[in-house]
C-alpha cells in the first residue's frame, strides 16, 4: 500500500514528514507494519506509456482529499 501527499504549501513539508515518520514508527513497534519507506514519486512512463499513465495511475490510487495542518 502506498500513499501519496501532494502539499498545497511547500514549506510545510518537513512537519509532514515528521509527522508521518513517527506514526509509521509507532506501527512498526507495535508489529503492526513490518516496514515502511518515504521515498518520492517517479510517474512510470516507460512501464504504462504516454496513453496507459494516467488509467494505470487510477487504478492504483484511492484519491481522497483532506486537509491538513
Amino acid at each position: 500500500m502506498y500513499c501519496r501527499f501532494q502539499l498545497t504549501n511547500v514549506n510545510l513539508i518537513g512537519t509532514c514528514l515528521n509527522k508521518v515518520s513517527s506514526y509509521m514508527a509507532d506501527l512498526e513497534l507495535n508489529g503492526v507494519i513490518w516496514k515502511s519507506q518515504i521515498d518520492s514519486y517517479r510517474r512510470e512512463m516507460e512501464r504504462y506509456g504516454e496513453n496507459g499513465i494516467e488509467y494505470a495511475e487510477s487504478i492504483f490510487s484511492c484519491r481522497q482529499y483532506c486537509p491538513a495542518q
